[in-house]
């Protein structure tokens, strides 16, 4: 049975359905002998005998992947990875996976949060009051004032809109913008420079690699206006720190929001910890309790999918490794099945459900509590599929035949059956299967497990 490693501390003791989708796939869970964020030195001691990795913030230098070739795949809680060795892991043929579309909204109201702690003066008030004063004084609005974002991906198209919804007016800096959502929220582009110069609030989202390392500097941050704050969620490396503690400590600009810096955790003595224009954050914008599970979610996803032959494409960051990667696998060969689960209060006329069939299945099964009439309707370009009915509530449950409803896109085949369990097949295998549930008004819930047939190639890597 191969082993895959829970690396993050927040994930330890928890009973997530990210370990339900290992324990699945057949992988034996492993945890770090401590619950801190693992070092270099913590995977070299702890990675022997580990196929996989869910990932946190640890190295994964070129030095961990020399010493362990059965190291398969690394999985980030995530979406960045400069914590990983890319060029090393695709050179011993280990798949680098993230978890795309998790966290925008976690790192964006975490960057809200330090946005209004510095306009509202929260650290200094609260510290005033618990030292026996009363401080009140007026703050800075938000409204009306202008929102520089650097970076306008996923993140920071999630800040800019919240940045619109208080009011703010929004400028930012992005090399490959997404026009249409621009044009439609009104956003301005501009270059970085302008950006730095116009910004009252200015927010970092850009990833580490070469071209943004120390991005912000000296130079880059004599453009800001002395009442502006910096704000970085996204990585330390992007800004110099020397450069921002001299700034923030001449006041040349008002403060700055931090969570993430170059080296993690710092020093405690770091010279910007000391500074009491700052408020600062231990890494945790994209970790809330809601990212947190979905991240956890998506790479074990993905780990179980490589697993079994699949091949997760908008996950995976080096692509080119795919002619090196060769896992086993933890079963062996032939059908096993996946449940997809499904639920919705009973009431509604009709549901559509799209299941998508990654290895070409010719069949899928369903369970319903309690029985519901399900249509099936399949989409070829030439050939007509059926319906073959087997259920063990209703031995001899109603089949419509061919609908009489004008044909839609394609040729079709309508059928529909009570059931409580049954088995839906076609003739082909189409890339995807769409089915309608139909339920009268109660006060019962529906629930329905569907379990699609896939092939999993290879023997148990024992």
């Amino acid at each position: 049975m191969p082993k895959a490693m829970i690396g993050p501390a927040p994930l330890a003791n928890l009973d997530g359905e990210f370990l339900h989708v290992f324990k699945r796939a057949g992988f034996e869970l492993v945890f770090p002998a401590k619950q801190v964020q693992m070092m270099e030195d913590d995977l070299l001691a702890q990675l022997g005998g580990i196929s996989a990795t869910l990932a946190g913030s640890e190295p994964y230098t070129r030095k961990v992947f020399e010493k362990f070739p059965d190291l398969k795949v690394i999985a980030r809680a995530g979406v960045g990875y400069d914590a990983v060795d890319v060029a090393a892991a695709t050179d011993h043929g280990v798949v680098v996976c993230i978890a795309p579309g998790t966290n925008q909204d976690s790192v964006a109201e975490h960057t809200f949060m330090l946005i209004l702690c510095l306009a509202r003066n929260l650290i200094s008030q609260h510290n005033g009051i618990v030292g026996g004063k009363w401080p009140r004084v007026a703050n800075l609005p938000l409204r009306g004032r202008t929102l520089g974002v650097v970076g306008l991906g996923r993140i920071g198209k999630a800040v800019s809109m919240r940045g619109l919804d208080f009011g703010m007016k929004v400028v930012a800096y992005e090399p490959y913008p997404d026009k249409a959502f621009v044009e439609k929220h009104g956003i301005k582009l501009a270059t970085l420079e302008d950006v730095l110069k116009q910004g009252d609030y200015v927010s970092l989202h850009l990833p580490a690699m070469a071209e943004t390392r120390h991005l912000i500097t000296h130079k880059t941050l004599a453009l800001m206006k002395p009442t502006a704050f910096l704000i970085n969620t996204a990585r330390g490396a992007v800004v110099d720190e020397k450069a921002l503690y001299d700034v923030l400590k001449d006041k040349k600009i008002a403060g700055a929001g931090i969570d993430v810096f170059d080296q993690e955790p710092p020093d405690p003595n770091h010279p910007i910890i000391k500074l009491d224009n700052v408020v600062i954050t231990a890494h945790t914008a994209g970790v809330d309790l809601q990212s947190r599970d979905e991240m956890a979610l998506l790479a074990s996803q993905c780990i179980a999918r490589l697993s079994q032959g699949e091949w997760p494409a908008e996950c995976i960051v080096n692509p080119e490794v795919k002619g090196k990667f060769k896992w086993k696998g933890p079963y062996r060969g032939g059908l096993r099945t996946r449940p997809v689960a499904f639920s919705r209060p009973r009431g509604a006329y009709a549901t559509p459900l799209e299941i998508r069939s990654p290895h070409g299945t010719k069949s899928l099964s369903f369970v319903s509590s309690p029985p519901a009439t399900v249509m099936y309707f399949r989409k070829f370009s030439s050939l007509i599929p059926f319906l073959r009915k087997r259920t063990e509530a209703s031995p001899k449950p109603t089949l419509n035949g061919p609908s009489k409803m004008p044909p839609r896109a394609g040729s079709g085949f309508f059928g529909s059956t009570s059931m409580s369990a049954g088995l839906l097949q076609g003739t082909a295998s189409p890339a995807s299967t769409t089915m309608n549930v139909f339920d009268k008004p109660s006060a019962t819930p529906l629930s329905l497990s569907f379990f699609a047939p896939i092939t999993v190639p290879g023997p148990l890597n024992d």
